[in-house]
């Protein structure tokens, strides 16, 4: 995290008013400076007024909530941020409510006498259909900025109502310099459809607790909204002036006081509904359902892959794409084909340049999967003296430096800033994982076993260099080097590289690079089990294509690959002296990160510095209220199929904990010795 980063989460967490403030703050800062460089360009756009820019407003609201609210150490939940297992029900409801609002107000006004039906031709009936899809991305940024983080934020203080009225006000506010739309009409009378619909928006989102219902409902009004007025469906010779003021006047059934009267109607049933009944967001449910996870469509680690390395692991599948992924792939497919054209030129560069060897040596984190590694990683990474990669340099490997920042902002939208298994923080900028890029630049890696999981065999086994062939081997190497320089070609600061495939991979590294030093955690087995097993169920249906077999499920697979891991970690460990390798606890990082940081630094023979010390402290302070996941013990089944895939290294580990060799690699002969 840079300093301006810091200063601006102290901000954000300071309280309901400050966030808000800083909000509106960024959103004139960014609004104003986008017109005076339209206007310095010749093209001016008015500040307000109809027609002035109002999908790029919208976008600079909807950014800047964004940012608060990442920063502003919540969850989700509190902005209704999360999508519950009946989001398919909700979606279905509130798109049919919502349409519902303006079918009922059109069959009023014809019943009436206030509008004409009007055949149009059957052209415009299609075109009029697809247009009136365009409402859907306003509806659902202005449900997220509103409903989400403005509401969200102010029931935190002032409770549900005033969260309700406020947001409602704000949106009404917005519609007046900034009509969502081209209308001819009043603005007011507009700006008062527009707090009528969020009112109700919101109460919909707390009666949820998620934000499916309240962004399908406004999805509903504004596309029949559109509809009506495109497809020119009614004409407006009316035969009766009262009529038509109350229905549709200004020829716009959305400025209608009769609609304002339907969403009163619909504001106060829901409102019984919330001091009738408890809200589910109290409930705590999952942030993001399973059944949802499944169907979303942005699975964002891998779409930054070229095709020409999509393509081959498809044709390895023989393209078996489950049918509910299939939305996936395809949204994955076109990323990938435009990042594939955009990052050409510096591709064909990168071949041609000559690479830099790094000025320092890195420093490996090393360790089993759920073992400890994105904490030690964090806390590392905020030492001055270190550099990681970060999530955009790893998600984008081939045009991170150039290309890559046209597509950063579509990422920073679609991605979650909690990680959906165990709520770490998340973001573009944050310390990530060197294998992601790998494996967005080859396909020799075990993550494309998360893609395509019935090839995990055949993904597997790139974990362990001595089970690739050689040609495998140095191309993998290859493409190492040459994202590890190109991320750190102009950088002083000493690597900081954490990857648990890794940890099987260490004489590979040593080759590659000499005097590198290694940090190795472990987590009591039984945890580290349980936990892979929350990230399958959670994190890895974000990502793949097909369902695996029962028999090779990840679960299923894992207790091999972490006793084989952990034990090629040991074999290339015990040849080193031990200012180059250090092995230490999780459960003694957790504990006394300090003094564990210490005894890492006093090892390795790493300056630790004042500055360091104080970032450290701050940094402990934010993630003090951090909560774990629950532990879950084993079954005795589960137990003794644990005990016979580690056999021999649980017993070591309990070796060197009873000798309280927890902070050091313990050389075999040692443990051997203890046994006899």
């Amino acid at each position: 995290m840079t300093l301006t980063q810091s200063k601006f989460s102290l901000i954000a967490r300071r309280g309901v008013v400050v966030r808000l403030l800083l909000w509106v703050a960024m959103v004139v800062v960014l609004s104003c400076a986008f017109y005076a460089l339209t206007w310095i360009l010749g093209a001016p756009q008015p500040i307000v007024g109809p027609g002035s820019g109002t999908s790029l407003f919208g976008l600079i609201a909807f950014f800047s909530a964004l940012m608060v609210m990442s920063r502003s150490d919540r969850g989700v939940q509190p902005y209704g941020l999360a999508i519950g297992d009946h989001w398919t029900r909700n979606l279905l409801l509130g798109l049919s409510i919502g349409a519902a609002t303006l079918i009922i107000i059109s069959i009023l006004a014809i019943a009436t006498g206030a509008w004409g039906l009007h055949i149009a031709e059957a052209g415009r009936w299609f075109s009029s259909f697809g247009k009136a899809f365009g409402g859907f991305p306003m509806a659902v940024t202005a449900t997220i900025t509103f409903a989400g983080f403005v509401a969200g934020t102010a029931r935190e203080r002032w409770g549900p109502t005033a969260a309700a009225l406020l947001a409602a006000t704000m949106y009404a506010g917005v519609s007046l310099m900034h009509p969502l739309g081209p209308t001819d009409g009043d603005s007011l009378a507009l700006a008062a459809s527009r707090f009528a619909l969020m009112v109700v928006v919101v109460q919909l989102r707390f009666l949820s607790g998620d934000v499916v219902l309240g962004a399908a409902f406004l999805c509903g009004a504004l596309f029949m909204e559109r509809f009506i007025r495109k497809v020119a469906l009614f004409s407006y010779e009316s035969s009766s002036e009262l009529a038509q003021a109350l229905l549709a006047p200004a020829q716009h059934p959305i400025q209608s006081p009769g609609l304002w009267i339907e969403l009163a109607i619909l504001s106060i049933v829901v409102g019984v509904m919330l001091r009738t009944r408890p809200t589910r967001e109290h409930s705590k449910p999952r942030v993001v359902s399973m059944k949802f996870a499944r169907s979303y469509p942005f699975a964002t680690m891998g779409a930054l892959a070229p095709l020409d390395v999509w393509l081959p692991q498809l044709w390895r599948a023989r393209f078996q794409i489950g049918a509910v992924y299939i939305p996936r792939l395809i949204a994955t497919l076109i990323l990938s084909a435009g990042n594939t054209i955009l990052t050409l030129p510096e591709r064909l560069a990168a071949r041609l340049a000559p690479q830099r060897p790094l000025r320092q040596p890195p420093i490996f984190i090393l360790g089993a999967h759920r073992s400890g590694t994105t904490h030690l990683h964090n806390l590392l990474s905020i030492d001055p003296q270190f550099t990681a990669p970060t999530t955009w340099q790893v998600m984008n490997p081939f045009g991170f430096r150039f290309s890559g920042w046209l597509l950063r902002p579509v990422f920073e939208i679609f991605s979650p800033w909690k990680r959906p298994m165990d709520a770490v923080a998340f973001g573009m900028g944050t310390p990530a994982e060197d294998e992601f890029a790998i494996a967005n630049m080859t396909g020799l890696s075990p993550d494309w076993s998360l893609r395509l999981p019935r090839l995990a065999r055949r993904y597997d086994r790139f974990g362990f260099p001595d089970q690739m062939t050689d040609k495998e081997r140095a191309h993998w190497s290859k493409l190492h080097l040459r994202f590890i320089r190109s991320a750190f070609r102009y950088i002083d600061e000493r690597p900081l590289l954490k990857n648990p495939h890794n940890t099987g991979r260490m004489e590979l590294l040593l080759d590659l690079y000499p005097g590198a030093k290694f940090v190795h955690i472990r987590r009591d087995p039984v945890d580290v089990i349980r936990s892979n097993d929350h990230l399958a169920q959670t994190a890895h249906l974000l990502f793949q294509l097909q369902d695996p077999r029962d028999n090779e499920r990840y679960i299923d697979r894992y207790p091999e690959l972490y006793r084989a891991m952990e034990e090629r970690f040991y074999e290339a460990a015990d040849q080193l002296p031990s200012d180059r390798v250090i092995d230490v606890r999780y459960e003694d990082l957790a504990a006394h990160p300090g003094d564990t940081l210490k005894r890492i630094y006093e090892q390795l023979e790493l300056p630790w510095t004042n500055e360091y010390e104080s970032r450290l402290n701050a940094y402990l302070d934010r993630i003090s209220d951090f909560k774990r996941n629950p532990k879950t013990p084993l079954t005795a089944e589960e137990s003794a199929k644990l005990d016979a895939a580690l056999g021999s290294l649980i017993e070591r580990w309990r070796t060197m904990d009873e000798n309280g060799a927890s902070l050091h690699v313990e050389r075999a002969s040692d443990v051997q010795s203890s046994h006899a």
